[in-house]
């Protein structure tokens, strides 16, 4: 029997590898440009909004996909909160509040500027993600001038702006429309926790903001799970159930 020689293959086989790697290349460039972070004035900016819906102390700021930035912290109604912002007009995307004050190592308005400033002072220009864990270390990722990556790691004590005690006073407009989830603003949440604890909830759990309706998760006094259901326009009381 005469063997054929593997002429085919060897001939196809930097074709279909040249392929491979321009279908890589493409998808490195898009995880690439999705990996975008915002300059420090658009990141004020926004954290300015997010002070608007009630956020005094900060986690965890996150950029993602370069349309949507992530917050997680603490209101000044002694709630945690998630938050979701639009990066290109600052409205919220989405809330979450639920019970939790804020811890001491968490970062104020102060603490950011300075975390700000030690990032632009180590080459950051673009930030990614900013984030605080329990023991006071603050992770600072971020693009440099020339799109190279860099990560800067220092503890909150090393921060000139204290010990975060700031508080921060945005002045973003909270704007809602027929496509976006309705949101609470400062002075709306506050009247709907009141209009909650007096139907009954000590503790709140969780926080859901309707058209029409929020509704309220939490327990009471002897730690029983309750659900609070309020109107949206004038925070009555609509009904109140047991929870599971």
């Amino acid at each position: 029997m005469k063997l054929l020689k593997p002429t085919l293959l060897t001939t196809a086989l930097p074709a279909a590898l040249a392929t491979t790697l321009a279908v890589t290349g493409a998808l490195f460039s898009a995880t690439a440009a999705a990996d975008s972070g915002l300059p420090r004035a658009e990141l004020e900016r926004l954290l300015a909004s997010a002070a608007d819906y009630g956020v005094s102390h900060f986690q965890e700021i996150d950029v993602e996909d370069g349309r949507r930035l992530d917050v997680e912290g603490w209101s000044n109604t002694g709630s945690r909160a998630n938050l979701t912002l639009d990066i290109a007009s600052g409205n919220l995307l989405r809330q979450q509040y639920r019970d939790g004050t804020a811890p001491a190592w968490s970062l104020g308005s102060a603490d950011i500027d300075a975390a700000l400033d030690r990032a632009e002072a180590g080459g950051i220009r673009d930030i990614t993600s900013l984030e605080v864990d329990r023991r006071g270390n603050i992770e600072i990722d971020g693009l440099a001038g020339n799109g190279r990556e860099l990560e800067l790691s220092f503890h909150r004590d090393q921060l000139q702006g204290g010990a975060g005690t700031g508080t921060n006073t945005g002045t973003g407009t909270p704007t809602n429309n027929a496509n976006q989830h309705p949101t609470l603003k400062r002075s709306e949440l506050a009247a709907a926790l009141n209009s909650a604890q007096q139907a009954g909830i000590a503790r709140i759990g969780e926080v859901d903001v309707n058209r029409r309706t929020i509704e309220i998760d939490g327990v009471d006094r002897g730690g029983h799970p309750l659900e609070v259901r309020l109107a949206r326009d004038s925070y009555q009381v609509l009904a109140v159930e047991l929870g599971d």
